[in-house]
């Protein structure tokens, strides 16, 4: 005897119910998790019709492709203050310009300057890899599982945003 599961239909996620059409990308900076960041960030996201943008330390932008990189928003060193929390305003005021469906925070490694930043923003609705530490920040956390290829992590936030 077999029991049929019926599957839970996608929610799509913003102000009117059609999706996340306003997303913060936070990209690792790092090059072993940006070469694999990039190939998801490189799929056809740039293509819809939406407002995505990528908050990225400059050392990292390399590993990304060239077509998304209007869409950075970039920061250094010289940008944090000692405590590693982003000082600059225009940087501030360029995020904060925008009020985002969704925040995706793509690292894997917690940084203290983007994850400050995800702490003082109001998005409703923010994505990142679980850790004790920051079990508190996300409305969803997503299980870093070293069994499993990360492209299957990645597809799963698509999903949960509704863009694939």
């Amino acid at each position: 005897m077999t029991k049929k599961i019926n599957k839970t239909p996608l929610i799509k996620i913003s102000d009117q119910g059609s999706g996340a059409n306003k997303i913060l990308f936070f990209l690792p900076s790092d090059n072993v998790n940006a070469q694999i960041t990039s190939y998801f960030v490189n799929q056809d996201l740039i293509k819809k019709r939406m407002n995505i943008c990528y908050f990225i330390h400059e050392k990292g932008i390399k590993y990304y492709p060239e077509k998304i990189r209007s869409s950075f928003i970039t920061y250094n060193d010289d940008d944090l203050n000692w405590w590693g929390i982003i000082i600059n305003h225009s940087i501030l005021d360029r995020i904060k310009s925008i009020r985002y469906d969704a925040l995706v925070d793509l690292n894997r490694k917690p940084k203290p300057a983007e994850k400050f930043l995800i702490m003082d923003m109001s998005t409703k609705l923010k994505i990142g890899f679980y850790s004790i530490i920051l079990e508190d920040l996300y409305n969803i956390t997503i299980k870093k599982d070293s069994s499993s290829f990360l492209e299957k992590q990645y597809s799963m936030i698509e999903r949960i945003l509704g863009l694939k």
